[in-house]
């Protein structure tokens, strides 16, 4: 038996690649479905050297397109073919995160301490980017760390990645770095640092990203929390049970 979709959501250059590979098998695709509408125009970013000014100053050149048939090798290739542009491309895995560095004196603490002017009675940290919500109906996001965490060392302003400075994509010039806490605390762009005094009630702590306050951070299937918290510290499902090396 066959089965059998009420509705797919396909990409284009998806759709345009399987029928170059696969003339026979999908050369009367649209004759078996129906087109309903397009539901957004993707936006395709290159990242190349200062140099690269165009993307025919790309001709000839080492272009990497990310893992074999990704979605970035897959677009890559067609905007080559509609641009006519020959490259000599690559399928080399692009690494998006890597080791931090940074300042890690324990925020907060010591002569930074001193320097921050941070008095008693403080209880929590506020941190915030530059980068601003689209909508003036979205809240600014901002994320809150209680002061003894943010000053226990573990907590880091980081400047650099793998031994550069850090990319733009990665939150330069200063990203914070919350090692065991999901991304959302993760802000990029830093430039805004506040000590506060009370419980910090911003939207994207008050009300935005809270789980259930359980020890797994869950519920039953059905049922709603009686009460929630703001998302925090990682739970680990995974275990490593063995390690080898990779063969290069």
């Amino acid at each position: 038996m066959r089965d059998h979709s009420d509705m797919a959501v396909a990409d284009q250059d998806n759709v345009r690649m399987l029928k170059e590979r696969d003339p026979k098998l999908y050369a009367n695709l649209e004759g078996h479905v129906q087109y309903i509408t397009k539901l957004y125009t993707a936006e395709f970013h290159v990242l190349a050297r200062n140099d690269i000014k165009s993307y025919s100053d790309l001709k000839g050149q080492k272009v990497n397109f990310n893992l074999k048939d990704s979605q970035t090798d897959v677009t890559a290739d067609r905007d080559g073919k509609d641009l006519i542009l020959t490259v000599n491309g690559t399928n080399e895995q692009i690494r998006v995160v890597g080791e931090f560095t940074g300042i890690k004196p324990g925020l907060f603490g010591g002569n930074l301490n001193d320097k921050a002017g941070v008095q008693q009675g403080a209880k929590r940290v506020t941190f915030g980017g530059m980068d601003g919500p689209v909508s003036d109906k979205t809240p600014d996001f901002v994320k809150a760390l209680d002061l003894d965490h943010a000053r226990d060392g573990e907590v880091m302003l980081a400047y650099g990645m793998n031994g550069e400075d850090l990319p733009v994509l990665n939150g330069f010039p200063l990203r914070l770095v919350v090692p065991g806490y999901y991304g959302t605390y993760w802000v990029k762009h830093l430039n805004e640092i506040t000590v506060i005094d009370n419980v910090f009630d911003g939207f994207w702590m008050k009300t935005a990203y809270r789980i259930p306050d359980t020890p797994c951070g869950c519920i039953e299937p059905g049922t709603a929390p009686k009460a929630t918290i703001p998302i925090n510290r990682f739970t680990v499902r995974s275990f490593i049970t063995n390690v080898t090396m990779a063969q290069n």
